[in-house]
């Protein structure tokens, strides 16, 4: 058998995705070719009944703890607690966290989707994100099942943001959100 050399143009022989300035473009760079990063709003009852909300960062989960339900109208925010980055193999379990356990008693997602920042300074999304949330004013679209179009971050006073709908076709000041079962299995909290 002979041996064969390697031939570089081989390498290029499949798409390469556009060509800018004569320069071949890593397709994944593109705003419009990367795919959304993952969110959950998860319904928890641990001390209280409230609502969770994980954005899906590199390889962890931006993690607010909501003080109200959700609202589809920009001009009702809803105070948020930053909570500590959450593990994402949970992003979408439905399950009673142990007694001793931090945030014991039942959880589950009630809306799951992809998330994607509005583009203001980089062309990735994790650049993007990462930059918006250290500057306190997070823009993003969300595309759940309830929660759709754009949505807002704003940091406020310590560990508190502002979680708000922005003024789009999917704001409503009188629809209300129903979020009261499970995404995965229609449960309630009393059936987990």
């Amino acid at each position: 058998m002979k041996f064969e050399p390697f031939i570089a143009s081989a390498l290029f022989s499949q798409p390469r995705g556009r060509i800018r300035f004569n320069v071949p473009v890593q397709l994944s760079l593109l705003p419009e070719c990367q795919l959304p990063m993952s969110f959950a709003l998860r319904l928890h009852h641990a001390t209280t009944r409230h609502f969770d909300l994980r954005l899906r960062v590199l390889q962890t989960l931006f993690s607010l703890v909501l003080l109200g339900d959700p609202s589809l109208d920009p001009a009702k925010p809803v105070r948020a607690k930053l909570m500590g980055d959450h593990d994402p193999r949970y992003i979408d379990s439905e399950r009673k966290i142990p007694e001793g356990q931090p945030g014991a008693g039942p959880t589950m997602p009630v809306d799951l989707g992809g998330f994607a920042p509005i583009l203001r300074t980089y062309s990735t999304y994790e650049l993007e994100t990462l930059d918006q949330i250290s500057r306190g004013d997070f823009q993003f679209t969300l595309t759940g099942r309830h929660l759709k179009g754009g949505w807002q971050l704003q940091r406020g006073q310590g560990d508190y943001w502002d979680f708000q709908k922005m003024d789009d076709e999917h704001a409503s000041t009188s629809r209300v959100l129903v979020l009261d079962r499970s995404f995965k299995t229609g449960k309630t909290l009393e059936e987990i």
